[in-house]
């Protein structure tokens, strides 16, 4: 086995312990948080569309006060859209940014590992 080969495992184990405790630390609520979140304003913008073409005026107008306090509601609703589950966008965007972090944990592990050896020479 060669000295590279052997850095190479060196350098997974290194991404993989980095990844590991950036992942299951505070990290999976975060995750949690920025994908119900992005699903929840992705919601949000899909009613706004939808609600845009339904009449504001007659006789189930809600008036002056509707108008205000519509957007409010559009977005409570795209949050209640997103805490059921059920769309799996927050799913697919949580596992993209796990992803990511993954990546970058290895990026991070290649540095310190190009910077240890840099030490020993």
């Amino acid at each position: 086995m060669s000295i590279s080969a052997i850095a190479g495992i060196d350098l997974e184990i290194t991404a993989m312990h980095l990844n590991k405790s950036k992942v299951q630390g505070q990290r999976p609520q975060d995750l949690e948080k920025a994908a119900m979140s992005f699903e929840a304003m992705m919601m949000g913008q899909m009613l706004s569309h939808m609600f845009s073409t339904v009449p504001q005026d007659g006789f189930f107008s809600g008036g002056p006060g509707e108008k205000i306090f519509r957007s409010m509601l559009i977005e409570e609703f795209g949050a209640k859209i997103a805490e059921r589950g059920e769309l799996g966008i927050a799913d697919a965007v949580r596992e993209t940014l796990a992803q990511v972090q993954g990546q970058q944990a290895y990026s991070a592990a290649a540095q310190q590992q190009e910077t240890l050896s840099q030490g020993a020479d």
